[in-house]
């Protein structure tokens, strides 16, 4: 029930008797009928809720109220947040703050503002959770609540492994820490590879409270193949990041995997990893049909047995490429790896005719000039699917050519018309705009002429 709580301390045959009732919002509050009231009426403490008739104190109060809004909050990390607890009533001795129970801690990134303002800046991983606003005075408490849930958050790490030096024998665990909303998933490669679990491989994963996603990879009785360069790769479809560290095992020069077949696509940089393990390793070179690289300007070897090569071309960059490892001893180990150059589509630049008029007919051809086969080619109006029943079709001429025809042109057909081809080296585009012209009339004078008696 709202209205006004009035208490009445009276005094009365030496007696003081608290009379307390709610009587509704903008009620007159009645005069006690005792011999000694008089009608002297003051604030007490300039109060208006406390009013003293000579020797009667009356107390007025309104029930304490709270609200939040929204009660449910998404807030990206690293960003602020202000929570404003909105309360009514009277009289308010004060707020209590606490996040899910316990009193709220404040310090220099979450600080008080006023009584009803709180202000986290900026918020982190720990702040998600339900904050309570509670107003109290002697007679009454109100309170509201608010839950703050996360925005989309990258990934990011928290805990990496450093390059390391060890002996064949012992074990070897690495480990990787990674945050991110929603959690990520953590993936690990050698040598730009997946890991292939075994018996002396293992993996696991798990979520600590704080919200971060802990995966590890564990290797029994090293041996000098497991060396090379590891790499963990955190994934939540919001974004990603990487780290990588190189692991050295002592040991001569030994082929750690067998080569795999590697495809880039032309125009790309081609980055070629020395299959190949040892350490201490005196040369790491790469040669190909029997000419060291690099031997032109796109080509560039880097001291940890790395090879790039930019801008690739199909006619000279495609093929066997061998990466030979020598040590201080002499003893060698080559591997093989081999280069296939993909080719994206190359559309020929097509247009509509700028004369084109209502009940017309026309036709526009998507021709894809160059890229490897099989093609997938698509037609788009205005950056949707054309639809089916607008009186146009598509004929597909070739492999590599479709055309769209319009029977009867209409001005519902005007817009931008794109062609999209897609191979396994990529996609590309191209777009048109068609103009349509109305139908001219003859003037009227024309008109009525023809039509005289």
């Amino acid at each position: 029930m709202f209205g006004i709580l009035v208490s009445m301390l009276l005094k009365h045959d030496q007696q003081q008797i608290l009379h307390k009732a709610i009587l509704p919002l903008n009620t007159t509050v009645p005069q006690p009928q005792i011999p000694l009231y008089k009608k002297t009426i003051k604030a007490v403490n300039r109060l208006p809720s406390i009013l003293m008739i000579d020797g009667c104190f009356f107390f007025l109060a309104a029930p304490l109220s709270t609200s939040m809004s929204p009660v449910v909050q998404k807030i990206h990390v690293g960003r602020p947040w202000v929570i404003n607890c909105s309360v009514s009533g009277h009289p308010i001795h004060g707020v209590h703050w606490r996040k899910d129970v316990d009193v709220l801690s404040l310090d220099g990134r979450v600080s008080q503002i006023s009584r009803d303002v709180i202000r986290i800046d900026p918020v982190q991983r720990e702040d998600r959770g339900m904050y309570q606003c509670i107003a109290y005075n002697d007679q009454d408490t109100a309170q509201a609540a608010v839950e703050l849930t996360l925005g989309d958050d990258v990934p990011e790490f928290q805990e990496t492994f450093e390059e390391q030096t060890i002996q064949p024998g012992p074990s070897l665990s690495l480990k990787c820490v990674a945050s991110g909303n929603p959690l990520p998933q953590i993936v690990w490669r050698l040598d730009d590879a997946p890991i292939p679990e075994n018996h002396r491989i293992r993996f696991g994963d798990y979520v600590t409270k704080d919200g971060f996603v802990v995966s590890f990879v564990n290797i029994s009785n090293v041996k000098t193949e497991d060396g090379g360069d590891y790499r963990c790769v955190a994934n939540n479809g919001v974004g990603e990041v990487s780290h990588e560290s190189r692991v050295n095992v002592l040991g001569p020069p030994v082929v750690v995997r067998r080569a795999r077949n590697v495809t880039v696509v032309a125009g790309d940089v081609l980055v070629l990893r020395c299959p190949v393990a040892g350490y201490p390793l005196e040369n790491i070179h790469w040669e190909r049909t029997g000419v060291r690289l690099p031997y032109n300007h796109r080509q560039k070897a880097h001291d940890n047995g790395t090879l790039e090569v930019h801008h690739v071309e199909r006619a000279t960059d495609q093929g066997p490429y061998v990466c030979v490892a020598t040590n201080r001893a002499g003893q060698t180990a080559q591997s093989t790896v081999i280069v296939r150059v993909q080719v994206k589509p190359v559309i020929e630049p097509f247009n509509f005719p700028k004369s084109l008029m209502e009940g017309q007919r026309s036709s526009v051809h998507c021709t894809v000039s160059s890229g490897d086969l099989p093609f997938k080619i698509r037609w788009f109006k205005d950056g949707r699917p054309i639809p089916d029943n607008i009186g146009v079709r598509t004929n597909e001429v070739a492999d590599y050519s479709s055309t769209l025809l319009f029977e009867s042109l209409a001005l519902h057909h005007k817009g931008n018309y794109t062609c999209v081809a897609e191979n396994d080296a990529g996609t590309v585009s191209h777009t048109a705009t068609m103009v349509i012209h109305g139908m001219v009339l003859p003037n009227a004078v024309t008109i009525a002429k023809r039509c005289s008696f």
